[in-house]
């Protein structure tokens, strides 16, 4: 299932909200209102949660993963 979703507000406001900011200056980040999976979305990790970086987000489905394993 492939959901799409917004966001509305700018990098500001998002490290304002979450007391963050992201992680280098050059992140460019700007408001979308079709965010879709494979697109660089910004997330707040439990590991740094003072920082913001961008990462892809989506599914990778089991078939893929059988077709081709992660490198050891």
């Amino acid at each position: 299932m492939c959901v799409r979703y917004s966001i509305s507000v700018d990098k500001s406001t998002i490290e304002r909200q979450f007391n963050a900011r992201f992680a280098t200056a050059q992140q460019e980040f700007e408001p979308t209102y079709n965010a879709a999976p494979s697109q660089l979305i910004p997330i707040i990790t439990t590991y740094a949660p003072s920082e913001i970086t961008l990462a892809k987000w989506g599914f990778v489905p089991v078939v893929d993963e059988l077709a081709h394993p992660p490198a050891e």
